[in-house]
């Protein structure tokens, strides 16, 4: 019997039609449920029973964790809020001489200078530094910064400003998410005990009945 040696035409490929946005909404969904499961897995196990002394500890470990990281986000956010403020007063800062005399050029730079590193900025103390102190600088040169150097500069620091700000803002929705996973757990938790408890209960209720 003749054997067809013609190679097969593949299928052609099924379209994907579906966006991005939902393709993360999925993907968010699953990583939620895969979560919850894990932790259900954790209380209840294979095969095993739970009593409510073994959830509540179990249920203070996680909300443990949780408030842990949910501290270590807080922080982050406030040192990212004080930074920005302090950007946006150098930028403010640079604006007020740019167009001013190379004593008070020096003077507002040496201002900004500390600001910068109290608030932990050290790359913006150092070029400020550079700009007072550096051959070629202030203190060395006949002349001041020009304009636009300055306005360059400030521009400079509202990008590092805006991008502190968006920073802050995906740090925030990382909380909302701790938060969620905080309160299910305590629901989750009571929604065990209550169950374990319900037994007691009737037998309680018969009891009184009888």
């Amino acid at each position: 019997m003749a054997i067809n040696s013609t190679p097969q035409s593949a299928a052609p490929p099924t379209a994907i039609t579906t966006s991005k946005a939902g393709l993360i909404s999925a993907m968010a969904e699953a990583n939620a449920a895969a979560a919850l499961n894990a932790k259900l897995e954790a209380m209840l196990g294979v095969g095993t029973f739970l009593t409510a002394d073994e959830l509540l500890a179990f249920a203070k470990h996680q909300i443990e964790k949780t408030d842990a990281q949910i501290r270590s986000h807080v922080a982050d956010v406030t040192t990212k809020k004080d930074k920005a403020a302090v950007l946006q007063q150098i930028s403010a800062g640079l604006r007020q001489v740019k167009g001013g005399s190379k004593e008070a050029q020096i003077e507002k730079f040496t201002e900004l200078k500390a600001l910068a590193e109290q608030a932990g900025l050290s790359a913006e103390a150092g070029k400020l530094e550079n700009w007072i102190s550096a051959p070629g600088g202030l203190v060395q040169s006949g002349s001041k910064w020009n304009s636009d150097h300055v306005e360059g500069f400030a521009q400079e620091m509202d990008a590092r400003m805006t991008a502190l700000t968006s920073n802050t803002e995906l740090t925030m929705i990382s909380i909302q998410g701790l938060m969620q996973q905080r309160n299910q757990v305590l629901q989750l938790a009571s929604n065990v005990i209550a169950a374990l408890n319900e037994p007691a209960k009737n037998a309680i209720g018969n009891l009184r009945g009888s």
